[in-house]
């Protein structure tokens, strides 16, 4: 799958939240939103951080649907350890949607204490 593909089905899920976003439960957009945000970060991180694993994605957009919070939890089992990375979500006015890791808290497998990630 492109890169260009993955930023049109990320506007897509961005753009077209028809349900209320007030609702607890994730909508079909936001589903779809993490789960193409999931296979993106783990091609990015196939090469960035050979042995990352991305278990769970969620993401919440927000209420102009102009952006999101994801959250995207891994393992990485040659450093014993697991952790979480808060993702942001733009769409620039193109359309094409955007993310970054905003911030990395990880915990070791074995004891759970925090660690450097």
């Amino acid at each position: 799958m492109s890169f260009r593909t993955v930023l049109t089905a990320l506007a897509c899920a961005l753009l077209l939240t028809p349900v209320a976003l007030a609702a607890r439960s994730a909508t079909p957009n936001e589903l779809a939103l993490a789960k193409t945000l999931k296979a993106q970060m783990q091609s990015t991180y196939n090469a960035k951080r050979p042995g990352t694993t991305f278990t769970t994605v969620t993401c919440k957009i927000n209420a102009a649907m102009t952006g999101a919070k994801c959250v995207a939890h891994f393992t990485r089992k040659s450093q014993n350890l697991k952790g979480v990375y808060h993702v942001s979500v733009t769409a620039d006015a193109a359309g094409n949607a955007n993310w970054r890791a905003t911030s990395a808290a990880c915990t070791s497998l074995k004891t759970g204490a925090k660690v450097k990630c």
